[in-house]
């Protein structure tokens, strides 16, 4: 339904370029939520929000959309921070803009390496080798949902319930 609105926004005036943000937000929530294919959707996101910083460079809205895509789905982290410090200088009052250059340091600070151990573990059949991985990376990431997915993930693989640690 908010698709629809910022789609107005745009027909009724072409240069909003608040509204192209808009719009690429709502195609990477629904990629995101896997309501659309994540690449389709991405591809959308990616190409609303050229439309918007064509229109105005200026817009940290777009550079931390920008900054979380390339964190999330292109897995360039290098991009993904300076977008989203890109996204700061421009508009240091950005809410979202802070919590989610907070979201990628927290996460950045040694999760990979912890997580990614844990998958080559995972991939192995070695669950009860990728569980304290895990844990760590939930703890690095405080709780990242896709972790704390592959924490459930090996718990299953390994016969246990729960989720094991506390947040």
């Amino acid at each position: 339904m908010a698709q629809s609105f910022f789609q107005q926004a745009i027909q009724k005036n072409p240069n909003f370029a608040l509204a192209y943000v808009g719009l690429a937000e709502s195609y990477v929530y629904m990629g995101s939520q896997r309501w659309v294919a994540p690449q389709e959707a991405y591809a959308k996101a990616r190409e609303t929000l050229q439309k918007a910083l064509a229109l105005d460079q200026t817009l940290g809205e777009a550079h931390t959309s920008l900054g979380w895509m390339s964190w999330r789905y292109d897995w360039n982290w290098p991009v993904a921070e300076k977008e989203f410090r890109l996204a700061l200088e421009l508009n240091p009052n950005y809410v979202a803009g802070q919590e989610q250059l907070a979201r990628f340091l927290a996460w950045s600070d040694a999760w990979p390496g912890h997580c990614f151990l844990a998958i080559g573990y995972d991939g192995l059949g070695r669950g009860s080798d990728a569980v304290p991985e895990y844990q760590k990376a939930v703890e690095l990431s405080q709780g990242d949902t896709d972790t704390v997915a592959g924490l459930a993930h090996s718990y299953i693989a390994i016969g246990k319930r729960g989720l094991g640690y506390s947040q």
